[in-house]
């Protein structure tokens, strides 16, 4: 084959395979003009911050010459325009936008006449947030409690945005929105102490959080003030006042307030509140320096304010009263001054026109003065406060007393009297034939009441007292008198007791008694008690005189007399039982002086109402009865009441002194008496400790005396045998 037809052949499959290439390259949408190119892209910088300027590069490969420009995308998004070099075959974009994270970069070439368009891969570009710091300043450091705490908050970084949040250790104290990378916040409520303040920034997409340093702010009390004031300045002694103290500069929720009064606490109060308040009546007349001193609390320092309160004296009232108005002459008159203002004391002198009656000290805030002493006629009476440190005399208005001429009058039987003396009062009244009754006072206390007969009545006493009674007699009045009162009868009482007639004991010494008769100045006594066998006995004393009270003789015992049942015989005189003194104190108490020793005796009461019980018109005398026809024996009968009280004195069958008593039982009427014999042994001797009786034979008989007057009557024995008795007189 020769060198030219192997030409021809190369020439020919050339032809053949350039056609192929562009039939297949017209096939694919490429002008047979232009040559194919790739695409690749880089990055100045990978990773890059936020904000970084970042250069992307896109190189065209396989091009000829290449123009046009490429497409820089992030995603999908177009972020800028290059245009192509045809030297270098090159296209740049630079970009500082791009945000924090990782951004999908792709370079899409346009293409020209010569060349074909292309993409490059995906360039993955990593972009980090930008590094912040936080920072702030404060208004003031220390500041005082209550006081608004100033921060001034910066944040550096690429455009800041977001929340800073400000702590005090773990505490939050607030948030704010940044704004251009600063702000400002007040905080307010820090408790006194120290604060570990700091600011932390949140942090956004593009730029990290951060934390500022530590500030530590000092919190200091707060200032306080306290202002003291009264509820009245002067005031009058005696007035409640109301001390205030007002707290200033902050919050006064504890603590304590005291109030004192030139340095004496008066009161420490606890303090819940700006105001406290302490009220007082108390205060002396004069002027006081008064202060009140907070003691400060957690938030606020203490302080202290002053007050001089000026205290003058009360002013004081005085009113008088009557306790009767119109009154009698003799009838008993109160007059009762009532002072008013600052716990008054002192005295009232009651003044009866220029004439001064009494002065009386006041009671609480009263004094009251009692007289039956005002003669007839009108009286003028006022009462005059004295006044005192705290409170200014005065004087009450004039009171007009009336006193008129009763229709009453009293006399005495004896005046004067001697102690246990039986007095008799007597009271006439006079009008239209006055009846009811009348009562007699001692002193306003009343002594007991009478009954009118004819228009006059009797009332009689032995148990007044030694001394001066102020006596006077009210008539209760009738449907056609009124009542009134008597004049005052002043009825003296000698000192000499006189003893009540009946029966007395000791009362720690029950189960034995004595029988005293007083008759004027003579006195005679019975004692019933035991002998060493156990048996009952008795002895007499006097009768004799009684002198100064006093009364003395010797103890007799008698025998060999009439038993209760049998026929009379005459007793004997046996032994003297020893000596014996009575002494009185009053009419109804004395002391017994004997072999035993010294023992106190009373009257002895056992009905209702006692000795001073006022007996029915009729009743037998109390006291020592006998028969006539049987000396030698007796008989003790005491009635009070309407209960009576018996002893018999008489012998046994072997001649010895024995006693009977019955009672106390009620009578059957005024004049009838019935009851029972018993008998007592085994009690205390004449000389011996006490001991205490029993009874021996409850039912020695039956008993009855019928009483005909006040001192005689008929007694009825067991066997039924009656003898006539009477008072025994001497």
């Amino acid at each position: 084959m020769t060198a030219r037809s192997m030409t021809g052949i190369l020439f020919g499959r050339t032809a053949v395979i350039l056609g192929y290439v562009l039939a297949t390259l017209a096939l694919m949408g490429v002008s047979s003009a232009q040559a194919a190119t790739t695409t690749t892209l880089s990055a100045s910088v990978n990773p890059s911050s936020f904000s970084q300027n970042v250069t992307f590069t896109a190189t065209i490969g396989g091009a000829i010459g290449p123009t046009g420009t490429v497409n820089f995308l992030d995603g999908t998004n177009v972020i800028g325009t290059g245009t192509v070099s045809p030297v270098t075959k090159t296209a740049t974009f630079m970009i500082a936008a791009l945000g924090a994270g990782v951004h999908n970069i792709t370079a899409v070439y346009s293409g020209d006449t010569n060349n074909s368009a292309s993409t490059s891969a995906i360039f993955p570009q990593v972009v980090f947030a930008h590094g912040t710091a936080t920072t702030f300043t404060v208004s003031a450091n220390p500041i005082a409690y209550g006081q608004t705490l100033g921060l001034a908050i910066t944040v550096t970084g690429v455009g800041p945005t977001g929340t800073v949040t400000v702590m005090d250790g773990s505490t939050v104290l607030g948030m704010v929105t940044l704004a251009s990378g600063t702000v400002n916040l007040g905080v307010s409520g820090l408790s006194v102490g120290s604060h570990s303040i700091t600011a932390v920034y949140s942090g956004d997409g593009n730029n990290l959080t951060s934390t500022s340093a530590i500030t530590t702010e000092v919190v200091n009390p707060g200032t306080s003030t306290t202002a003291l004031r009264s509820s009245a300045s002067p005031s009058p002694f005696g007035q409640l006042l109301t001390l205030t103290a007002t707290i200033g500069g902050g919050s006064a929720n504890s603590g304590t307030m005291q109030f004192l009064d030139n340095g004496n606490v008066l009161s420490t109060v606890a303090v819940t509140g700006s105001v406290v308040t302490f009220q007082t009546s108390t205060l002396a007349i004069g002027s006081h320096p008064l202060s009140a001193i907070f003691s400060g609390n957690t938030s606020l320092a203490g302080s202290s304010g002053s007050f001089t309160q000026v205290i003058s004296a009360a002013a004081s009232s005085t009113a008088l009263v009557s306790s009767l108005s119109p009154s009698q002459v003799g009838q008993n008159v109160t007059f009762t001054a009532t002072v008013s203002g600052a716990q008054p004391t002192g005295s009232v002198t009651f003044r009866d026109g220029s004439i001064s009656l009494v002065t009386v000290a006041l009671s609480g805030n009263v004094a009251a003065y009692s007289t039956a002493t005002l003669s007839a006629g009108a009286h003028l009476v006022t009462a005059v406060y004295s006044g005192d440190a705290s409170n200014t005399g005065s004087t009450s208005s004039t009171f007009t007393q009336t006193v008129t001429v009763p229709p009453v009058a009293i006399a005495s039987s004896a005046n004067p009297s001697a102690s246990g003396q039986t007095v008799t009062f007597t009271v006439t009244v006079t009008g239209t034939g006055p009846t009811g009754t009348v009562t007699v006072f001692d002193a306003g206390n009343a002594l007991g009441n009478a009954t009118l007969s004819g228009g006059v009545a009797t009332y009689a006493t032995s148990t007044l007292a030694v001394g001066s009674h102020a006596i006077n007699a009210r008539y209760n009045g009738d449907a056609n008198n009124a009542s009134g009162f008597s004049a005052l009868l002043t009825q003296t009482v000698s000192g000499t007791a006189v003893p009540q007639t009946g029966l007395w004991w000791n009362p720690a010494e029950g189960g034995r008694g004595y029988t005293i008769e007083q008759r004027g100045n003579n006195l005679f006594m019975a004692a019933y008690l035991y002998d060493a066998s156990g048996r009952s006995t008795w002895y007499g004393l006097g009768p004799g005189p009684i002198s100064n009270g006093t009364f003395a003789g010797s103890l007799e015992a008698f025998s060999g007399g009439q038993t209760l049942t049998g026929a009379f015989q005459q007793a004997q005189a046996a032994a003297p039982g020893g000596f014996a003194t009575v002494t009185f104190t009053s009419a109804t108490q004395g002391t017994l002086t004997w072999p035993e020793g010294t023992i106190p005796i009373e009257k002895f009461d056992f009905g209702p109402g006692g000795s001073a019980a006022t007996q029915p018109a009729g009743t037998p005398q109390p006291g020592w009865w006998l028969a006539l026809t049987e000396p030698g024996r007796g008989y003790s009968i005491e009635i009070q009441g309407g209960v009576m009280f018996l002893a018999a004195y008489m012998y046994d069958a072997q001649g010895n002194p024995v006693w009977y008593a019955s009672g106390p039982a009620a009578m059957t009427s005024t004049g009838t008496y019935q009851g029972t014999w018993q008998q007592y042994g085994n009690g205390q001797t004449l000389t011996g400790s006490y001991q205490s009786p029993q009874v021996t034979n409850a039912n020695a008989g039956n008993v009855t005396i019928q009483f005909s007057s006040t001192t005689a009557g008929i007694l009825t024995f067991p066997d039924g045998r009656q003898v006539a008795i009477q008072r025994y007189t001497f």
